[in-house]
C-alpha cells in the first residue's frame, strides 16, 4: 500500500494507525501539496452493502461539522467506490491515551481546561444531531501545536452493528461506555457526557473510574456506577471540579447532565473563578510544555490559594477553610495553612456551642412566657395591683408616697449594704467599667472548653440564706458513671486529651459528670473522636465502634517521565507524582513498576502495611527489561 497513489491525487506514505472497519495512512496530496490522512474501508468489508452505507453516513455527516476542536473531512470516495475512503485533516501529535501513559496533566484547573475544549466540540456535534457514541482518550488527538482534535465520530455504531451481525456481542471501549450503552438501553446526548466524565476522571487521578480484570467485570461496574470518589485517589482535586464530574459520571440520569449546554455555563463559572479566562490557550501551553508547565502552574496556584484563604478568613471563615485545606493537600506540612485551619474549626466549634445554648435558654424562657400566660388567664387576680378590691390602709400598709421614700435608692452610687450571701460569688470586671457584662462567655484552655464539674458549679453558685439549709456548707455530691468501649481492633485510650490506658487490655473507665471527649489511636487506623455525657449517677455508657483501616503511603519519587503501576494496576505518573494511597488490610508485599516512554521498566518490590509510608526512588541503572 505504501507508495500507491489513489485517484490519482493523494500518495500513501506510511500506515498511521488501524481499527476495526478501516485502515488510516499518511498521505500527500498532490493537488494541493499538503499532508492528509486517508482512512481506507477494510476489503472484507468493502463487499458488504451495511458497512459500505455506515462508512458513507458517517462521511457525509461529519463533512457538515466545522469547528476548531474536530477533524475536518476534506474528501469522500461516494457510495459507488470499490474501495470506500475518507480523507482527512491530518494532525502532526500524539492521541490524549498516549500523552496519559507518560505524563499527568497536573491540578484540575488545567484539567478543566482540556475538558472545556471537548465540552465545546461536542456542544457543536450535538447541535447538528451528532452522537459521537466512542469517546476514548485514543480518539482525542493533541497537536504539537498544542491544538485538541476530536476523531472518529460515529465509528462507534458502525463498529457495534459489524459486531451485533458477526458474533452477537457489543464491542467498543468498556471502560469508556455509558451505563445506558452497556445495557442496550437508548443512546443519547447524555451518554457522550458519561464517556466524557470517565476521560476527565482518568486525566485527574491517572486511572479510569472503572478497571477490572475483564470486561464483565468492568461493566458491570459502570453499571452500578461503583467508582471510588476522585479526591480519594488526588487530594489536590477541589470540591467544586469533583461536582461536576461526579455530575457527569452519575448513573441516575435525572443527576446527569442530560445536554452540555449546562455542562459548558458550569465549566466556564469554574474555570472564572480559577482566574482562567482563556481555556485554549491555557490548554496549548499545558500540552507544548508537559515537563513543566504542571510544575509552574502548580506554584502559581499555591499562591493563590493562600492569598485567596488569608482574604476570606475574618469575613468568610468557611470558604478560607476550603481553600486551606487544598493547600495542605499540595503541602501538608505548610504551618501556617495548618494553624488557620485549627483557627476556623476553634471559631467554628465555639459558635455552635453558643448556639446550642442560646437554643437551650431561648426554649426555657418560651416555656416560661407559655406557663405565665396560662396562669394569667386562669388566675387574673394573681396579677392585680388592686389588692383585690381592699386598700392599702385596709392591708395594714403605709401609703404609696411613704413606701417610696422608705425604699433605698439603687444603682452605682447606692450606699445599700452588700448582703453577706453574696460574697459567697466572686464577681470581677475589667478595670474602668461600670457595669457588668451579662453576656454569656466560653473560657478555653488550649482549644478545649474548661469543663466544670459539680464540685466547681457548687462553690461557684451563690448561696441564698433564705433556702440554705442548716448545714448551709453542704455540696452536692457529684456524680460518676461508667464507660464501656467495644472496639475491633487495638487501640490507646484518651478521656479529655489525657491518656488513660490501652484497649483490650482495660475495657471500662470511670467518668464524672458532664461532657467526656474520647479519642481512640492505633497508627493502623485512624483516629477516632466521640463525645460522652454522663447525666445521672451510676449511669453506664457502651461504646460500640469500628476503626476505620489508614491507607498505606507509596511515595514515588522519579525525575523523569514514567507511567506508576502497582500490582498491574495504573496509579500515577512522575515526575509528579503526589503519594499514593493503598488500601491493604495487613502487612503485604507489592510490586510496584515505572514504564517509561523511552526506556526498559523500573521494577521493584516492597513491603507495605496500613499506616506505613514507604519511599521508591530508582535510578535509570536500575531498569529491567
Amino acid at each position: 500500500m505504501i507508495g500507491r497513489v489513489i485517484q490519482d491525487r493523494y500518495e500513501i506514505r506510511q500506515e498511521l494507525g488501524q481499527g476495526g472497519m478501516a485502515t488510516v495512512f499518511l498521505a500527500q496530496d498532490r493537488q494541493l501539496d499538503r499532508l492528509v490522512a486517508i482512512k481506507i474501508l477494510h476489503p472484507h468489508l468493502a463487499r458488504q452493502e451495511y458497512a459500505v452505507e455506515r462508512f458513507h453516513r458517517e462521511a457525509t455527516t461529519v463533512a457538515r461539522l466545522r469547528h476548531p476542536n474536530i477533524i475536518e473531512i476534506f474528501d469522500y470516495s461516494g457510495l459507488e467506490a470499490s474501495e470506500p475512503y475518507i480523507v482527512m485533516e491530518y494532525v502532526e501529535g500524539w492521541t490524549l491515551s498516549r500523552i496519559l501513559k507518560a505524563y499527568r496533566l497536573g491540578a484540575c484547573e488545567l484539567v478543566a481546561c482540556v475538558f472545556h475544549q471537548v465540552v465545546l466540540a461536542l456542544e457543536h456535534a450535538h447541535g447538528q444531531g451528532i452522537i459521537h457514541r466512542d469517546l476514548k482518550p485514543e480518539n482525542i488527538m493533541i497537536g504539537k501545536d498544542g491544538r485538541l482534535k476530536l476523531m472518529d465520530f460515529g465509528i462507534a455504531r458502525v463498529l457495534e452493528a459489524s459486531t451485533l451481525t458477526m458474533t452477537g456481542s457489543i464491542l467498543g471501549s468498556p471502560a469508556y461506555m455509558s451505563p445506558e450503552h452497556a445495557t442496550g438501553k437508548n443512546i443519547g446526548f447524555h451518554s457522550d457526557i458519561f464517556s466524557l466524565g470517565s476521560i476527565v476522571y482518568q486525566m485527574t487521578t491517572g486511572q479510569p473510574p472503572f478497571d477490572g480484570m475483564n470486561p464483565h467485570v468492568v461493566l458491570k461496574q459502570i453499571i452500578e456506577g461503583d467508582h471510588v470518589d476522585g479526591r480519594m485517589i488526588e487530594p489536590t482535586l477541589s470540591n467544586e471540579f469533583n461536582q461536576i464530574l461526579e455530575r457527569c459520571l452519575a448513573v441516575d440520569l435525572q443527576t446527569r447532565y442530560a445536554t452540555v449546554e449546562p455542562l459548558v455555563k458550569d465549566l466556564h463559572h469554574y474555570l472564572e473563578q480559577a482566574g482562567i479566562r482563556n481555556s485554549n490557550e491555557m490548554m496549548r501551553k499545558l500540552f507544548m510544555n508537559l515537563q513543566e508547565f504542571p510544575t509552574q502552574y502548580r506554584d502559581e496556584l499555591i499562591t493563590r490559594l493562600r492569598s485567596e484563604a488569608k482574604q476570606d478568613f475574618q469575613t468568610q471563615p468557611m470558604r478560607a477553610l476550603q481553600r486551606y485545606q487544598r493547600l495542605l493537600a499540595f503541602l501538608p506540612d505548610d504551618e501556617e495553612a495548618n494553624e488557620r485551619v485549627e483557627q476556623i474549626l476553634r471559631r467554628q466549634r465555639r459558635e455552635e456551642m453558643l448556639k446550642t445554648a442560646f437554643r437551650l435558654i431561648g426554649g426555657g424562657a418560651l416555656a416560661c412566657v407559655l406557663v405565665l400566660g396560662v396562669v394569667y388567664v386562669a388566675f387574673p387576680g394573681l396579677f392585680s395591683n388592686k389588692g383585690d378590691g381592699v386598700s392599702a390602709a385596709e392591708q395594714g400598709l403605709p401609703p404609696v408616697n411613704e413606701l417610696r421614700e422608705a425604699t433605698p435608692q439603687t444603682g452605682p452610687m447606692s450606699e445599700e449594704p452588700t448582703p453577706d450571701w453574696f460574697s459567697e460569688y466572686p464577681v470581677s470586671w475589667p478595670d474602668g467599667e461600670d457595669e457588668v457584662n451579662l453576656k454569656p462567655t466560653l473560657r478555653l484552655v488550649g482549644d478545649r472548653p474548661i469543663r466544670r464539674t459539680n464540685e466547681m458549679r457548687a462553690r461557684l453558685m451563690p448561696v441564698n440564706p433564705l433556702l440554705a439549709s442548716a448545714d448551709g456548707d453542704a455540696e452536692p455530691e457529684p456524680m460518676e458513671g461508667t464507660l464501656t468501649l467495644q472496639v475491633g481492633s487495638w487501640a490507646k485510650v484518651f478521656i479529655d486529651d489525657a491518656y488513660v490506658g490501652d484497649f483490650p487490655e482495660q475495657r471500662s473507665f470511670s467518668l464524672t459528670g458532664g461532657v467526656h471527649r474520647i479519642r481512640l489511636e492505633n497508627p493502623a487506623f485512624e483516629p477516632l473522636t466521640e463525645n460522652v455525657r454522663v447525666n445521672e449517677d451510676g449511669q453506664s455508657i457502651t461504646l460500640r465502634r469500628k476503626m476505620v483501616i489508614r491507607p498505606a503511603v507509596l511515595n514515588v519519587v522519579y525525575p523523569h517521565p514514567a507511567v506508576i503501576w502497582v500490582n498491574g494496576r495504573q496509579r500515577g505518573s512522575t515526575p509528579d507524582s503526589p503519594p499514593i494511597n493503598i488500601r491493604v488490610a495487613k502487612e503485604t508485599t507489592v510490586t510496584v513498576e515505572l514504564r517509561r516512554p523511552d526506556g526498559p521498566p523500573l521494577r521493584t518490590s516492597l513491603s507495605i502495611a496500613p499506616g506505613r509510608q514507604v519511599r521508591f526512588e530508582p535510578s535509570d541503572a536500575e531498569g529491567m527489561p
